[in-house]
C-alpha cells in the first residue's frame, strides 16, 4: 500500500519540525544566542530527521530522494526559469508586505552586517539548498507522489512555507514551493529545486552585502501599493515565459521516460482526490499545528 510511503513523510516533517525548533530553545536556554550558529543548527536538525529516515529504512539515497542527471536542454531551460522564479517571488514577497512585516529582510541585514559574506553564504544560501530541498523536495515530494502527483506538488509547498513560521515568507515560499517541486518532476530530478534554492537565496544575500547602505534607505521610502503596479508586467511575462518552458520540459520528460515512471505518475493521477486524502495522517497535522503555533506565538 503506497499511503504508507506518505505517512512516512508526514513522521518526517513532524521530526523535522520538532527537532529544529527544540534546538533553538534548547540554545537559548543555555545561552548561545549567536544569530548565525542557531540559524546554522536550525538547518542542521531539520534535515537529520530525514537522513536517519533513509538509513534506518536502508533506502538508496539517488532514488529517495529523486537525484538523477540532467540533460544539455534541460540545463539550458534553467537559467530563463531562475529569472522568471525569482520575479515571480519578489512580486508575492512585495504583495504579502501589504498585510505583513518583511521580518527576513531585517534578519538577513543584521545577518550580513555582522558576519562575513562566505560565512554568510554557506548559512543563508547553501545550506537551506541542500538541507531544505533533502526534506521537502526530497523524501516529503517523492514519498507523496507516489498518491497523488498534484497533492505532493501543493502540499510540499505549504509545508515549506509553513516550516518559514511567518506570514511573509510564507507567501511566497508557498509560490516558490510549487515551482520547485513542478520543475523537479517535469525534469525527473532534485538537482534544479537545488540550484535554484542555491541562486534565488544566495543571489540577495549577495545584493544586500554589496548594497546594504543604499537598501536601507530605499526601505525607508519606497510604497509597497506605488510599487506593486510597476512589476506587473515583468510578472505577467515571467509567467508566459514559465508557461513555455513547462509546455518544452513535459513534451522533452515524455520523450526520455522510461515506462516504469510513466506508469507510476499514471496510476498516481487515476486516484484524484482519493490521493489526496491519503496525503493526510496525524503526524502531519501535529506538524502543521506546531508551525502555525510558531507563527502566531
Amino acid at each position: 500500500m503506497k499511503r504508507i510511503y506518505a505517512i512516512e513523510a508526514n513522521r518526517v516533517f513532524l521530526f523535522s519540525i520538532a527537532v529544529s525548533q527544540g534546538m533553538v530553545f534548547l540554545l537559548a536556554g543555555a545561552g548561545m544566542g549567536n544569530a548565525m550558529v542557531q540559524q546554522f543548527l536550525i538547518e542542521v536538525f531539520l534535515a537529520l530527521p530525514g537522513v536517519y529516515y533513509l538509513l534506518q529504512r536502508r533506502l538508496p539515497f539517488r532514488e529517495a530522494l529523486g537525484i538523477s542527471k540532467l540533460d544539455a536542454l534541460q540545463w539550458l531551460l534553467l537559467i530563463p526559469f531562475a529569472f522568471c522564479i525569482e520575479t515571480i517571488g519578489e512580486f508575492v514577497n512585495l504583495l504579502s508586505q501589504l498585510f505583513a512585516t518583511n521580518v527576513v529582510g531585517e534578519h538577513m541585514m543584521e545577518l550580513i552586517l555582522a558576519y562575513p559574506l562566505p560565512l554568510t553564504l554557506l548559512v543563508i544560501a547553501v545550506m537551506p539548498a541542500l538541507c531544505e530541498e533533502f526534506i521537502f523536495r526530497g523524501i516529503l515530494y517523492q514519498g507523496y507522489k507516489k498518491c497523488s502527483v498534484s497533492g505532493a506538488v501543493i502540499l510540499t509547498a505549504v509545508l515549506f512555507g509553513l516550516m518559514h513560521m511567518n506570514m511573509n515568507q510564507l507567501s511566497y515560499a508557498v509560490v516558490i514551493g510549487i515551482l520547485f517541486a513542478a520543475v523537479n518532476e517535469v525534469t525527473g530530478s532534485i538537482l534544479p529545486s537545488m540550484l535554484l534554492h542555491l541562486y534565488i537565496n544566495g543571489k540577495s544575500t549577495l545584493l544586500l552585502y554589496l548594497t546594504a547602505d543604499e537598501v536601507a534607505a530605499a526601505e525607508e521610502q519606497y510604497n509597497v501599493a506605488e510599487l506593486l503596479p510597476q512589476l506587473i508586467p515583468g510578472v505577467v511575462t515571467a509567467i508566459l515565459v514559465l508557461a513555455a518552458i513547462f509546455r518544452v520540459l513535459v513534451k522533452h520528460r515524455k520523450k526520455v521516460s522510461d515506462s516504469a515512471e510513466v506508469s507510476e505518475v499514471a496510476e498516481a493521477k487515476k486516484k484524484g482526490l482519493a490521493g489526496w486524502i491519503e496525503l493526510g495522517s496525524w503526524s502531519l497535522l501535529f506538524g502543521v499545528l506546531i508551525c502555525i503555533y510558531f507563527m502566531i506565538w
